[in-house]
């Protein structure tokens, strides 16, 4: 299987993409099906796209067998990504804490936040699980993106309420 390039925002030599076509197969023991290159400047944003992995049919345990209902229906969990000094990361984070002392409903949703830039292992894993987004803050609903890139308070708190739904 070969690799197809994309690059977006300028021109990059041949040596070069095929140096991140070997970091990527060092890094997630794969060869992805593309590799997606946005070039900002001395910057690129790189996104691997990888086949979809086979795996066997599982069967989902729902909380109501563990005795209690924290953890019921863990297919509704959110997953924040983000980083420490990124403005619009911090903004979503307060906008999430404001949201659940408003609304007692919200201050249920059991959100986990990963630190990509301290977390790069849970990262890699996420993205070798099939799943990708370009920046940062964004948000997993039950494994579906809810929301990528800067947020409103309006937005933050229609992610909160479809972790209810």
């Amino acid at each position: 299987m070969a690799c197809e390039f994309h690059v977006q925002g300028g021109q990059l030599p041949q040596e070069e993409l095929n140096n991140y076509l070997t970091r990527a197969k060092e890094r997630y023991g794969r060869e992805p099906q593309r590799i997606t290159i946005r070039v900002d400047g001395d910057f690129v944003d790189l996104d691997y796209q990888f086949a979809p992995q086979p795996f066997e049919r599982i069967r989902r345990i729902t909380g109501y067998l563990v005795g209690t209902l924290d953890r019921f229906n863990d297919g509704k969990r959110v997953k924040l990504f983000h980083f420490e000094s990124c403005p619009y990361c911090r903004d979503a984070k307060k906008w999430m804490r404001e949201l659940k002392e408003e609304y007692p409903e919200l201050a249920k949703v059991n959100v986990e936040m990963i630190d990509e830039r301290l977390e790069p292992d849970k990262v890699d894993a996420f993205i070798m699980a099939g799943n990708s987004y370009y920046y940062v803050p964004t948000f997993y609903v039950g494994g579906v993106k809810a929301h990528e890139g800067a947020a409103s308070k309006d937005i933050v708190e229609k992610v909160l309420r479809s972790a209810l739904e």
